[in-house]
């Protein structure tokens, strides 16, 4: 840095004092063009520097400014709206969350667009997102159209399989759901419903509703949970392995029961050989 400021103040001083001497020499002229093309719009040494710095500055406190304002803005909007957990959130409200969140980054990114032109989107997405939760309350119908109902995937223990397909839900999905659930046996399922926030919601068996009165019953049992080892018409090796289960079993358990693989939409079983095979439905 130092040393460009001393060049620069060195070529200013060849321009002001040696300029005309040395252009009147015809082997120099070159040398001349050159030191004309260097010295050209050589602001003075030092101030170049500061303006960088101030503009710099002055740019880096518009943006954080900015940045915080629409914070407490967008922060007051999401408390407008009602919402808590993103999980929590219907689909009209994740929408208008993303497009709060795209529009507010805009004004931050350029400094030179005006902050209204962040704000007023911001304010009309709250406010129609505020118009649209009062409509659905009064209209019960508008409200199934916009974000639809709740859906029942098990009933009385049976899976609802038309019921999965139509939500694209899948028999891993069903899995993960129960085992966030403390359930890893479908048996004890006799009932599933699936909230519009996409949520699955169980209720067990009454034989299974205070597990740990029949643990105490039955003196405890240290088996591990049942396993899947057919979802959807296929096999599951590894976790058959982990079960310590061969296909010579799982064939002899299906030729019982007068199946094959592709017949079987979910089969669970246990280190002891105890399964539950559901049948798949025709047409699916």
């Amino acid at each position: 840095m130092k040393f460009s400021c001393h060049f620069n103040k060195l070529l200013c001083f060849i321009r002001e004092y040696y300029f005309n001497y040395i252009s009147n020499v015809p082997c120099c002229q070159d040398i001349s063009r050159q030191i004309t093309r260097w010295s050209v719009n050589i602001p003075p040494a030092g101030r170049n520097n500061t303006h960088k710095k101030t503009k710099r500055g002055n740019k880096m406190a518009v943006v954080l400014i900015r940045a915080c304002i629409l914070y407490v803005i967008i922060t007051f909007s999401l408390r407008l709206m009602g919402k808590r957990q993103l999980g929590e959130l219907q689909p009209s409200e994740l929408v208008v969350t993303i497009l709060i969140s795209n529009i507010a980054s805009v004004p931050v990114e350029d400094s030179s667009m005006p902050m209204l032109m962040g704000v007023v989107p911001i304010i009309t997405l709250v406010c129609l997102d505020v118009i649209m939760s009062a409509v659905m309350l009064k209209y019960p119908k508008f409200r199934r159209l916009m974000i639809g109902s709740p859906r029942v995937i098990m009933s009385e223990g049976v899976i609802m399989q038309k019921e999965m397909k139509r939500l694209r839900y899948t028999v891993d999905d069903l899995v993960e759901a129960m085992h966030e659930e403390q359930i890893f046996d479908i048996t004890q399922v006799y009932y599933a419903i699936v909230e519009t926030t996409g949520k699955i919601h169980f209720l067990k068996k009454k034989d299974y509703q205070s597990a740990e009165k029949a643990d105490i019953a039955c003196g405890g049992s240290s088996d591990d949970p049942p396993a899947v080892i057919i979802r959807d018409g296929r096999e599951d090796p590894e976790q058959m392995k982990f079960m310590g289960l061969g296909m010579g079993w799982l064939h002899e358990q299906l030729r019982q029961q007068q199946l094959s693989i592709s017949d079987v939409f979910l089969m669970t079983a246990d280190r002891n050989g105890q399964n539950t095979i559901i049948r798949r439905q025709r047409g699916l």
